[in-house]
């Protein structure tokens, strides 16, 4: 929604290590998740939503979903983030500002709308 509200699931190296992780930023404030090790191999994500929670999941690519953390809705919204436009969702790769020794694949990606007939008052 803006660089300064936004939620993130990713893969990142930690040390030789795959780690599956998520970064809230809300404001001048940015959590990290401890992340969780993953083997070798493509890896799955997916984010569910409701009226007061964005889910994030990982799976390796034929294995079961994990639930790997949370982010509460209301904090993107636009009367928090004081922007015009609603969320996005999208995918992407970075090297962090130096150029990447992995390549990252995206072979689909997916989105699903559900009707949400919900509204928190101010």
């Amino acid at each position: 929604m803006a660089p300064q509200f936004h939620y993130e699931i990713y893969l990142t190296l930690v040390g030789n290590k795959r780690v599956i992780r998520t970064r809230k930023t809300v404001g001048d404030m940015q959590v990290h998740s401890d992340g969780v090790e993953l083997p070798t191999g493509p890896v799955r994500l997916k984010i569910e939503s409701d009226t007061e929670n964005y889910k994030f999941y990982f799976a390796p690519a034929d294995g079961e979903w994990k639930l790997l953390g949370s982010g509460l809705v209301k904090l993107l919204e636009s009367e928090v983030a004081d922007v015009w436009s609603g969320s996005m969702f999208g995918m992407y790769a970075t090297g962090n500002g130096h150029p990447i020794q992995t390549p990252a694949d995206f072979d689909w990606f997916e989105y699903h709308p559900a009707p949400i007939n919900y509204r928190p008052e101010y």
